[in-house]
């Protein structure tokens, strides 16, 4: 490669580390700027409805964190370690497949299949309907990661377990498992960082049960904030206030996850 080629390089390589280290910093500018330039609306109406739509954001992404990091976990113990053959492959098949899924499809999958016509004016059906199909979208995560994290248990205890006569289920319950605990914990943290702000599959259904009543108040503030952009209204104060807590609530849980599981080779 002849010098220029090299310097050119090194100078995109260099653009595009510092573009995306900006990106942070700019959100958080355009937000300000919205708050700034927003249309303003009572103090107490927009913390009252922030509050509401926070708790209904931690609320799904738990019930869906719960869910779906815990079958996306054990899906993959049991296709990487347990399970052989045949077995084994359909299962990783199927689970890179529900990761190539678009949230778009998982929400109207929710709509026909989750959300029947009866329920659309019921909380606490509509809320459970938004967690599962939240909980499919951050199933592959969950699998992701911990194919990651059973990789990065080191070699020679598994060989040690083996020549002490462990079948794959012993060493999976007594190597792997305490080998990984501290990273699937990180898991959790990290899957549940994607599904805080998780907001397309969510608002088709949130929007699905406000055509029969249900309260906005009660939506997530990924889809609340979905919603607004394509509702083609006026910015008031609670879209930049949502997005800005959102993306700092996300970013903390995220850092948190990275602490846990530390560093990952992908496989």
């Amino acid at each position: 490669m002849s010098q220029v080629w090299e310097r050119l390089f090194v100078f995109a390589t260099r653009f595009f580390a510092w573009a995306i280290a900006a990106v942070p910093v700019a959100a958080v500018l355009v937000l300000v700027a919205a708050l700034i330039v927003a249309q303003r609306a009572s103090a107490g109406d927009v913390a009252r409805m922030l509050l509401s739509q926070l708790a209904v954001t931690v609320f799904v992404a738990l019930l869906a964190t719960a869910v779906g990091a815990t079958v996306g976990m054990g899906c993959a113990i049991f296709s990487h370690e347990l399970a052989r053959g045949r077995l084994a492959r359909i299962i990783r098949l199927h689970a890179k497949f529900l990761a190539a899924v678009p949230a778009v499809a998982i929400g109207w999958f929710g709509v026909a299949v989750l959300l029947p016509a009866g329920a659309l004016d019921s909380t606490a059906w509509v809320l459970g309907a938004v967690a599962a199909a939240v909980a499919i979208a951050v199933l592959p995560d969950g699998y992701i990661l911990t194919v990651r994290a059973v990789r990065a248990v080191p070699a020679e205890l598994l060989e040690a377990a083996a020549a002490l006569g462990a079948s794959s289920s012993q060493a999976t319950t007594q190597v792997i498992l305490p080998g990984s605990l501290r990273r699937f914990a990180g898991i959790y943290a990290a899957v549940f960082s994607r599904a805080l702000p998780e907001a397309t599959a969510a608002s088709i259904l949130f929007l699905t049960g406000a055509r029969a009543g249900f309260a906005p108040a009660h939506f997530s503030l990924g889809a609340t904030l979905l919603a607004g952009a394509t509702a083609g209204r006026p910015v008031d104060v609670s879209l930049p206030m949502a997005a800005l807590l959102l993306l700092v609530l996300t970013l903390a849980v995220r850092a948190i996850a990275a602490r846990r599981i530390g560093e990952l080779e992908w496989v």
